[in-house]
């Protein structure tokens, strides 16, 4: 034999036993181990497991709601309406308030000088 037969031998035979590994590599694995390996699980906290609240708690004139959507932590609900409202009537109240404190104003002025006049013309009090 001479060295050319030989070296084909010898690159036959180590393509002969790399060939089954090359084709074992190009095949595709398992449908079932795929799909197992792609699908890791999904850690899932459920906002009732971590607040079971039967109603919302109020904390002065916050309310504390459970979180509705994914990555809420907690939900703090503001009553706007409610600010609002008490706001508008603190100022209607301060503006009658002080409505009445010039009508007030207004009619002693116009009492004195009613006064003033009358004992000016010598005039006495009704009995």
């Amino acid at each position: 034999m001479t060295t050319t037969t030989l070296w084909t031998w010898a690159l036959a035979a180590m393509l002969a036993v790399t060939a089954p590994s090359l084709n074992a590599a190009e095949q595709q694995p398992p449908k079932e181990l795929s799909a197992a390996m792609q699908a890791q699980p999904k850690l899932v906290i459920k906002p009732d497991d971590l607040f079971p609240l039967t109603r919302p708690v109020r904390l002065g004139m916050f309310t504390v709601v459970p979180p509705q959507s994914n990555g809420e932590v907690i939900r703090l609900s503001v009553p706007v309406g409610a600010l609002l409202s008490k706001a508008a009537h603190a100022i209607s109240d301060a503006n009658h308030r002080r409505a009445e404190r010039q009508a007030d104003e207004r009619v002693r002025k116009d009492l004195e000088q009613f006064f003033a006049a009358r004992a000016q013309n010598g005039a006495r009090p009704d009995r």
